[in-house]
């Protein structure tokens, strides 16, 4: 991968430190593999967020598949009922 996750976990902490606030932090990490993003955000301690990847190549594979369905509802809402499987937004571990 190349990034030195270590580095991100120190850096986080000085510069929220220097700045005297919880700074929010999110990385890019454009991998299907839910593990590799697992590890990119508990490596350095949780202190960063990541895009779901995972969850973005579902609904890209779903769309060129015609299989998405959105059903919107009442106050804006709406609910996807394409499978996330394999995904962040379906873990909760993170």
């Amino acid at each position: 991968m190349g990034a030195d996750l270590d580095f991100f976990k120190e850096w986080l902490d000085d510069v929220r430190s220097a700045s005297g606030r919880q700074l929010f932090a999110a990385g890019e990490l454009w991998r299907g593999n839910i593990d590799k993003l697992h590890n990119y955000i508990v490596k350095p301690g949780g202190k960063m967020s990541l895009f779901d990847a995972p969850l973005h190549y579902n609904f890209h594979a779903a769309s060129k598949a015609g299989v998405v369905n959105i059903e919107w509802q009442s106050g804006g809402n709406h609910k996807f009922t394409t499978p996330r499987s394999g995904t962040g937004n379906a873990s909760a571990s993170f």
